[in-house]
């Protein structure tokens, strides 16, 4: 029996905190009602606290976005700016480029028709001479005082000379 005794010690404990189960809470078994308003106003505090936070936090994302989109951007016409006077610069060399060879053209063909322009004058007055010389020529050995001092300096064997003129 002994034992039987030490369980109902047990059921007598729970019991008791069955029927004590407002009173330790500090309001002596009295319900106002007011927990379920207290507790609905903490929550409700929480959860604008947490709206207020997450609405802090969407616009620092926010910010975060647009600036780094409003940096890529900025670098992006960078880019954009940089390519364009590239581009740019490449179409004035080969501008420069084709005005130089141009000039170098124009050169070439000045002074190849000058280097010709002289040639002609070269060959036009060797021509001239010639014809003055063979002119000069003929009048001399048509000449009679030709004739004369070549009769007066003939040698022997230049009988074969006169026989060719």
């Amino acid at each position: 029996m002994e034992h039987e005794g030490n369980g109902s010690w047990v059921w007598v404990i729970l019991l008791a905190f069955l029927f004590m189960r407002g009173g330790w809470d500090g309001r002596d078994g009295h319900h106002d009602g007011g927990d379920y308003e207290r507790d609905h106003n903490r929550y409700d505090r929480r959860d604008a606290d947490f709206r207020e936070l997450r609405t802090e936090n969407w616009q620092q994302q926010k910010e975060i976005l647009k600036s780094g989109y409003e940096d890529r951007i900025a670098d992006l016409k960078c880019c954009c700016e940089t390519n364009q006077n590239i581009k740019d610069v490449k179409c004035e060399v080969a501008e420069q480029g084709e005005k130089t060879r141009a000039l170098m053209i124009s050169l070439e063909k000045d002074e190849t028709i000058r280097r010709q322009a002289d040639t002609i004058a070269a060959l036009q007055l060797a021509a001239s001479e010639d014809r003055i010389v063979d002119r000069l020529t003929r009048q001399i050995w048509k000449s009679e005082r030709f004739e004369d001092c070549r009769r007066h300096f003939s040698r022997p064997d230049d009988d074969d000379h006169e026989r060719r003129v």
